[in-house]
């Protein structure tokens, strides 16, 4: 197969074409480039500023989401802890007064299972933060 056939055609049918170029342009961040922001200011002369003060809220408003997401991330672990030494605390004691008062594989079987079920709580809440 002839690579060069397709231009060949293309050439012949048309003589006034000429090659094209295309050029694009791309930036990340929250604010444009400095002859786009040029280019908003042609328009109205405020826009630059307009654009610079809407992104430093943006950027204060998300500092503050994540201040607040950590502090509330805090508070959850501190209380699953809680509740994981509340569980097995109360385990051990039903645990001990069955023990006391009862058979004694009951007591071995309470202890064990408070034991689990606090270790799997604090587990759990360290794979899933």
């Amino acid at each position: 197969m002839n690579i060069e056939a397709p231009l060949d055609i293309i050439k012949s049918k048309d003589r006034n074409c000429s090659p094209s170029q295309h050029v694009v342009a791309a930036y990340s961040g929250p604010i444009p480039s400095a002859a786009e922001l040029k280019k908003y200011n042609e328009i109205h002369p405020d826009f630059a500023d307009r654009i610079i003060k809407m992104t430093e809220k943006e950027v204060e408003h998300r500092h503050i989401l994540t201040e607040n997401n950590a502090k509330e991330d805090k508070v959850l672990q501190k209380r699953g802890q809680i509740f994981s030494a509340s569980i097995a605390i109360s385990g051990m004691v039903i645990a001990a007064i069955v023990g006391i008062f009862g058979s004694s594989a009951v007591w071995i079987h309470y202890c064990w299972m408070c034991s689990w079920v606090s270790i799997i709580n604090q587990s759990y809440r360290s794979i899933y933060q």
